[in-house]
């Protein structure tokens, strides 16, 4: 049981089948249109796909409760970054830049699936968000809010920078700890914040964490690169796509940074503050 009001459970069914494991998320938040009804259009929609997603095994209201099968593999990038960084080979079958890449084109997979259910989510309300996270943290830690405000101010110009691009189906949490890897083959789970919204929304926090583990460049521009190649025409404009990209990887880096602040981790606010600095210079 983590923070946001959500909880997992683990269950082992026992049958006359053999085993296997369901997995149960419980929500305290509530959603306009039920997850798996959106998890399992989205299943019925990558059968064949290289991209696996997890199939809905159902959904009780009472309890805020949706059933999902479990998927075979595990999450490889954050032990590839971590053996990048000592030298050593990935754990894996695949080479990093090969994840990495995957991830790009799972991202791809998900924005055209052309499903166009659940909340809206725009960079307004990611504003919002910023500006509570800032009335959180400002009576504990006045001068890095100080600091926040500027830094803020900065992501709110950048939004005004740039037309939005057209929302779609998005998993809201993108990040590579979502992303399991069994062999050749990929799958993308936790669609606890599906929603519509920009692509950018997931391709920026995607991003953000990535530089936070490790900051490398080539790493970044595979996955764009990736993203753009597996989308084909759906990229109308690549500068837009990029600058909106580059904003939403600011507001999470901007995040990151206050809930660093939140939990008075010093080492992680130099971390991301200096992340966030250097891309809202780029930007």
């Amino acid at each position: 049981y983590r923070r946001r009001q959500r909880c997992v459970l683990r269950y082992t069914v026992v049958g006359e089948d053999g085993r296997r494991v369901v997995y149960g998320k419980v929500s305290g938040v509530g959603t306009e249109t039920p997850k798996d009804v959106i998890v399992g259009e989205l299943h019925r929609r990558m059968t064949g796909h290289s991209l696996s997603v997890p199939r809905s095994l159902g959904w009780w209201p009472e309890l805020q409760l949706s059933l999902l099968e479990a998927l075979p593999g595990e999450a490889q990038i954050g032990p590839a970054l971590a053996a990048r960084l000592r030298g050593a080979s990935p754990p894996g079958a695949l080479s990093l830049e090969e994840m990495v890449a995957a991830c790009g084109h799972a991202a791809a997979a998900l924005h055209g699936s052309g499903i166009d259910l659940g909340p809206a989510r725009t960079i307004g309300e990611e504003l919002a968000g910023l500006e509570r996270d800032m009335a959180i943290v400002r009576p504990f830690v006045p001068d890095p809010g100080r600091r926040a405000r500027a830094w803020f101010e900065q992501v709110a110009a950048l939004a005004e920078q740039s037309a939005p691009l057209r929302p779609c189906l998005s998993h809201g949490d993108f990040k590579y700890e979502q992303l399991l890897f069994d062999g050749d083959r990929s799958a993308l789970v936790d669609f606890d914040a599906v929603c519509q919204a920009e692509p950018a929304l997931d391709l920026g926090k995607f991003l953000a964490h990535l530089r936070v583990e490790a900051s490398l460049d080539e790493l970044a521009e595979q996955f764009l690169s990736a993203y753009v190649s597996a989308s084909g025409d759906r990229v109308e404009d690549e500068r837009q796509l990029r600058a909106r990209t580059a904003l939403y990887e600011a507001v999470s880096l901007l995040h990151l940074t206050l809930w660093s602040q939140r939990n008075l981790d010093e080492t992680g606010m130099q971390v991301t503050s200096g992340l966030l600095e250097e891309r809202l210079a780029a930007a």
